[in-house]
């Protein structure tokens, strides 16, 4: 087991020990193990005027390595992020995640996919939804006599 090293504080090391041996029990992985199989972007969505946003956060991910993908209230985002070149240099500390990504975000609207857009600014990937239009109340013509499907008694 991996453990990374804390202050010397009385008690503090004896802490860590056992935090991560409950995770090792319980869980079958450790808390640094767990952030690790996070293979997803982190999302924040908001409603903008007519529009949803949905803003997640592809850092070191290059614009031809994301794609963006609607399907009824679903959205899709998928991507690779590249993993960092540190050459022989001794690595003290690898947090960031490399390698694929899909995110697939359930929204509380139908999406027109062609009226969508998505632009890309400092590792934050900003996708506007407009909400579809409100149907409007149609007035239904009422036909005189029996329905068609009607059962006959």
């Amino acid at each position: 087991m991996n453990i990374p090293k804390l202050p010397n504080v009385p008690g503090l090391e004896e802490l860590r020990r056992e935090v991560y041996r409950l995770f090792e029990n319980y869980v079958g992985s450790t808390p640094g193990e767990l952030i690790g199989l996070r293979k997803h972007p982190l999302v924040d969505i908001w409603e903008e005027g007519d529009c949803l946003v949905i803003q997640a956060e592809v850092p070191g991910t290059a614009l031809d390595q994301i794609e963006v993908y609607a399907r009824g209230s679903e959205l899709t985002v998928k991507g690779f992020r590249p993993a960092a070149s540190v050459g022989s240099s001794v690595v003290h500390r690898q947090e960031r995640q490399a390698g694929p990504f899909e995110r697939t975000i359930q929204l509380p609207v139908k999406i027109d996919a062609e009226r969508i857009e998505a632009a890309m600014k400092d590792g934050l990937l900003t996708i506007r939804v407009p909400r579809p239009p409100l149907s409007q109340a149609r007035r239904v013509a009422i036909r005189t006599g029996q329905a068609e499907n009607s059962p006959t008694g």
